[in-house]
Protein backbone atom coordinates (compact mmCIF):
# COMPACT_ATOMS: atom_id res chain seq x y z
CA UNK A 1 0.00 0.00 0.00
CA UNK A 2 2.89 2.54 0.36
CA UNK A 3 3.00 4.66 -2.96
CA UNK A 4 6.36 5.42 -2.98
CA UNK A 5 6.94 1.62 -3.74
CA UNK A 6 7.03 0.78 -7.06
CA UNK A 7 7.84 -2.67 -8.98
CA UNK A 8 9.50 -3.29 -12.24
CA UNK A 9 9.83 -6.00 -14.33
CA UNK A 10 12.84 -7.15 -13.71
CA UNK A 11 13.10 -8.28 -17.25
CA UNK A 12 12.09 -4.64 -19.11
CA UNK A 13 14.56 -2.88 -21.01
CA UNK A 14 12.80 0.24 -20.58
CA UNK A 15 11.68 2.08 -17.43
CA UNK A 16 9.54 5.37 -18.05
CA UNK A 17 10.11 7.63 -15.24
CA UNK A 18 7.95 10.98 -16.83
CA UNK A 19 5.06 11.53 -14.49
CA UNK A 20 7.50 10.69 -11.35
CA UNK A 21 9.55 13.29 -12.56
CA UNK A 22 7.04 15.26 -13.66
CA UNK A 23 5.85 15.32 -9.96
CA UNK A 24 8.62 16.06 -8.90
CA UNK A 25 9.08 19.05 -10.40
CA UNK A 26 5.70 19.58 -9.74
CA UNK A 27 5.94 19.63 -5.88
CA UNK A 28 9.23 21.70 -6.07
CA UNK A 29 7.50 24.77 -7.24
CA UNK A 30 6.31 27.30 -5.20
CA UNK A 31 2.23 27.66 -4.89
CA UNK A 32 2.69 31.31 -5.47
CA UNK A 33 5.30 33.37 -5.86
CA UNK A 34 6.68 35.49 -3.21
CA UNK A 35 8.90 38.14 -2.83
CA UNK A 36 12.27 38.00 -0.25
CA UNK A 37 11.76 40.79 2.14
CA UNK A 38 12.69 44.53 0.56
CA UNK A 39 12.33 42.65 -2.61
CA UNK A 40 9.14 43.52 -3.93
CA UNK A 41 8.51 46.73 -6.75
CA UNK A 42 8.45 49.47 -5.34
CA UNK A 43 6.29 50.74 -8.19
CA UNK A 44 3.48 48.59 -7.16
CA UNK A 45 1.62 50.28 -4.27
CA UNK A 46 0.10 47.38 -2.25
CA UNK A 47 -2.57 48.34 0.46
CA UNK A 48 -3.08 46.24 3.47
CA UNK A 49 -6.40 46.89 3.84
CA UNK A 50 -8.85 44.32 1.70
CA UNK A 51 -10.35 45.45 -1.12
CA UNK A 52 -14.55 47.00 -0.17
CA UNK A 53 -16.39 44.56 -2.19
CA UNK A 54 -19.23 47.36 -2.45
CA UNK A 55 -16.23 49.76 -4.58
CA UNK A 56 -17.47 50.45 -7.96
CA UNK A 57 -20.40 48.56 -7.68
CA UNK A 58 -23.08 51.22 -8.34
CA UNK A 59 -21.22 52.98 -11.48
CA UNK A 60 -22.27 50.75 -14.69
CA UNK A 61 -19.53 49.61 -16.98
CA UNK A 62 -19.52 52.10 -19.26
CA UNK A 63 -19.44 49.26 -22.57
CA UNK A 64 -22.50 48.41 -21.43
CA UNK A 65 -24.48 51.59 -22.39
CA UNK A 66 -22.69 51.36 -26.09
CA UNK A 67 -23.76 47.95 -26.12
CA UNK A 68 -27.73 49.45 -25.12
CA UNK A 69 -27.03 51.60 -27.42
CA UNK A 70 -27.20 49.41 -30.41
CA UNK A 71 -29.73 47.23 -28.55
CA UNK A 72 -32.14 50.42 -29.04
CA UNK A 73 -30.65 50.38 -32.65
CA UNK A 74 -32.32 47.60 -33.69
CA UNK A 75 -35.38 47.63 -31.82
Amino acid sequence: DDEEIVGLDPHAHEVDLGHYIYECVRLALPIRRVHAPGQCDPEVELSDEPASPNEDTDAPDPRWKALEALKDQRS
